[in-house]
């Protein structure tokens, strides 16, 4: 079958080839895309919670609105392959001028504790793929916009260096919150298998 000319939901954007450094030590070629020109997500959600667990070669991130009673109001998961993790983890590790831990020492902001998912599921519970996360940090404020790149896309892209994104939702939470996700997805990272690191820029 042949899906080249089959069109696709979501931003086209373009692939620009980079040389990057495998695990292995050796350098290849890989490309890159420019969230800039992304649709943003038409779905908010405010995370007051979180957590994340790797399962099955899924990574499954839950961001969570706690009850004032105790419990959850709400509940987005948000499953991802643990590739697309490992580099959302290499685009955190790369970010300068300042750089995640700055920002966190300057601000004096610390970690919150991490949530726990839940026995049973709230009645509002929705789950949603995602492939590639865009972050912007403020202060003590942070935005994740998440991003799906279907099979279709992923085997067009071959042929037309395009690769369709569709917005899946657009997640406000604290800065100490996000430090909290980003610490359990290094933990979680370290239980991936070897082929699901992510390739780094080489050095020129």
């Amino acid at each position: 079958m042949r899906y080249a000319g089959r069109p696709e939901r979501g931003t086209a954007l373009p692939v620009v080839p980079r040389k990057v450094t495998l695990p292995d030590g050796t350098t290849a070629m890989a490309g890159a895309i420019d969230l800039s020109s992304a649709e943003v997500p038409e779905r908010e959600y405010v995370a007051k919670a979180c957590t994340a667990k790797y399962e099955r070669y899924t990574v499954t991130i839950m961001l969570a609105q706690p009850k004032l009673e105790g419990g959850l109001r709400n509940l987005v998961l948000i499953d991802l392959n643990p590739s697309a993790v490992s580099q959302f983890l290499v685009s955190v590790d790369e970010m300068q001028e300042p750089s995640l831990q700055e920002i966190a020492q300057q601000m004096k902001i610390e970690a919150e504790p991490e949530a726990e998912f839940p026995a049973a599921e709230p009645e509002q519970t929705a789950t949603l793929p995602a492939s590639v996360i865009a972050v912007a940090i403020s202060g003590h404020d942070t935005c994740m916009d998440f991003y799906h790149a279907n099979a279709f896309s992923q085997i067009k892209v071959r042929s037309t260096n395009q690769l369709n994104l569709v917005p899946m939702v657009r997640v406000t939470l604290s800065t100490a919150l996000f430090v909290t996700l980003v610490n359990v997805l290094r933990k979680l990272a370290a239980t991936f298998p070897p082929e699901a690191a992510a390739p780094k820029d080489a050095q020129q």
